[in-house]
């Protein structure tokens, strides 16, 4: 685990939330004008005409106050027409700004979109990382597309989805000390409560409770929820499928505790995740969906010993776009994970140049 990963969760799910919420507004009520539409669809045209164009290197802006954006997944956009389209579509909103990622994804119509704050030391200033799929590259983007209702809760888990609506920071805590990661203090009552819940939740009806839920609800309290759950069965090849299925929800917190769950099971050594079965979701995120959840997916893969060669192929191959952004990236926090990764795949080490592993990954079938 690098140094700055576990300081950075609670920033870093702090904006995913925000953003998301802020987006739901945006996602039925907004559309781009005729203007745009020929504007994108004279782009889609010229893309069809043409070959792939290769994604461009990671792009700097340097912000008046130190702080510095890097933006990643570039083919045909500029950082240029991205500030102008933003300008124009949605004024409120910046690059910098708490919503970019929703408004890039519900205003500017890109397949998909994250903004990430890392938190640098006192006096320094903060890193905004902003990663992209173009609107173009949407057939890349396999999302799997749910319902964020709150109706119909599970009767049986009301006393802890009220929790995670009403003091998420309580549900949050409950869930960290189920795992072992996180010492309640007295005055913890509401997350004690989602401790005992969990720990109760173990038989083999749970399971099967829990699977059907986050499979099928439409709920996504009780879908988050279920993703926890399932932390309790980590020999279970259909939770691992699962779990990392739930990774590709378009929207909303159940994918975040999908991947936290994942996470924190796999931290015991003796835990052997089903790769083959994660092998799809593990493959889209790589490639640039779910583009939040990417840089958690790249220092899981990256720590296992059991991540070896022969996974490449199933995990890679005609993808890997966005994980060769982060190698290209001038910002080590990014570039030494995906290359880790990158090296444990391939079983050796090619270097740091992005050119050369994209023509390895080319050639992977």
């Amino acid at each position: 685990m690098y140094p700055w990963h576990a300081s950075r969760w609670l920033r870093v799910s702090q904006r995913r939330l925000r953003s998301e919420d802020i987006l739901k507004r945006y996602r039925y009520e907004t559309s781009l004008s005729g203007e745009s539409v020929k504007r994108i669809a004279l782009a889609l045209l010229f893309g069809l005409a043409t070959t792939a164009r290769a994604q461009q290197a990671p792009q700097v802006v340097k912000l008046v106050d130190g702080r510095e954006i890097h933006v990643s997944g570039l083919r045909r956009w500029t950082v240029a027409m991205i500030q102008d389209s933003l300008g124009k579509y949605s004024p409120a909103d910046s690059l910098q700004s708490h919503a970019c990622a929703a408004a890039l994804r519900y205003k500017l119509h890109f397949a998909d979109a994250s903004a990430i704050t890392l938190m640098m030391a006192p006096h320094r200033p903060d890193i905004i990382f902003v990663d992209v799929r173009e609107p173009q590259d949407s057939s890349r983007v396999r999302y799997r597309d749910v319902p964020l209702d709150t109706t119909s809760p599970k009767p049986e888990w009301q006393s802890v989805t009220t929790i995670m609506a009403r003091r998420p920071g309580q549900f949050r805590k409950g869930v960290m000390a189920h795992f072992g990661e996180h010492v309640l203090s007295p005055t913890d009552t509401l997350a004690k409560e989602v401790v005992t819940f969990l720990a109760a939740q173990r038989s083999p009806a749970n399971r099967s409770a829990a699977l059907s839920v986050l499979r099928t609800s439409a709920n996504y309290r009780d879908r988050g929820v279920a993703a926890v759950v399932l932390g309790n069965y980590p020999s279970d090849p259909e939770v691992w499928k699962a779990l990392f299925d739930a990774m590709l929800e378009t929207d909303g917190v159940v994918r975040g505790f999908a991947m936290e769950t994942v996470e924190r099971v796999t931290k015991n050594p003796v835990v052997t995740p089903d790769w083959r079965a994660a092998a799809t979701t593990v493959h889209s995120v790589l490639d640039g969906t779910s583009l939040f959840l990417l840089p958690d997916m790249i220092q899981l893969l990256a720590r296992r010993s059991d991540v070896e060669p022969q996974l490449a192929a199933s995990f890679l191959a005609g993808g890997g776009e966005m994980l060769l952004n982060y190698l290209a990236s001038a910002q080590p926090v990014r570039s030494r994970p995906a290359h880790a990764l990158l090296v444990k795949l391939r079983g050796e080490d090619l270097g740091t140049d992005p050119a050369v592993w994209r023509r390895w990954i080319a050639d992977l079938q």
